[in-house]
């Protein structure tokens, strides 16, 4: 049988109108159907290995979204839903977090494993969540830097976890002028790796003509 996203999204809503949660991983959905934002009592969305590439059509009301896997290059608007309170965006390819794209409701949000580089940027961003407690920033090129972790939590005081440990406040490195010199190093390594990766792979390219 096909598994497409027409074959698993019919339009059947008035008999799932009650569902309040809904998993649809890997179904090869690029587009939310125009009717799913109709269910209104759907509380919990997952949408993992799809190819998500708009929010058009997910119901308002969701409380939890996960889009994980979704090769997502850039940053969605999700402050559309004033209700979310749980968002999983771990696994894709995303590069920046721009200002105001994040919904203040926020209290758990997993961005792990992407290509976010500017620590002091997504830190600039993510501080203005003021109710965020648990946060997965592993996996992005900064989290390999020694002071990534007290950066961090010195910077979003809100946080109670921080890539599945909890928050000591107490033991953490005061920053200074110096611990900045150190972001602005780390930076500068990660975009001259970025360079020699993107060099490696057109050298690689030319090797096959």
């Amino acid at each position: 049988m096909k598994q497409n996203s027409e074959y698993f999204l019919t339009p059947l809503s008035f008999l799932v109108k009650d569902i309040q949660s809904l998993r649809l991983d890997s179904k090869n959905i690029k587009n939310i159907p125009p009717y799913f934002k109709y269910l209104s009592n759907v509380k919990e969305l997952y949408l993992n290995g799809n190819s998500i590439a708009t929010l058009d059509n997910v119901p308002l009301n969701v409380v939890l979204l996960s889009l994980n896997y979704n090769g997502i290059h850039k940053m969605l608007n999700f402050n559309r839903f004033t209700k979310i309170s749980r968002l999983f965006l771990s696994r894709n390819q995303l590069q920046e977090l721009p200002e105001g794209s994040l919904p203040c409701t926020l209290l758990s949000l997993d961005l792990s494993f992407n290509s976010l580089n500017n620590l002091e940027r997504t830190c600039q961003v993510l501080s203005s969540l003021q109710k965020l407690r648990v946060l997965c920033l592993q996996g992005n090129f900064f989290s390999l830097c020694k002071i990534y972790r007290d950066y961090v939590c010195s910077k979003i005081k809100s946080l109670s976890f921080l890539d599945d440990i909890e928050v000591n406040y107490s033991k953490l490195v005061p920053f200074d002028s110096e611990a900045a010199q150190i972001m602005n190093e780390l930076q500068l390594e990660i975009t001259f790796s970025r360079l020699m990766n993107l060099n490696a792979r057109f050298s690689s390219d030319d090797n096959y003509e």
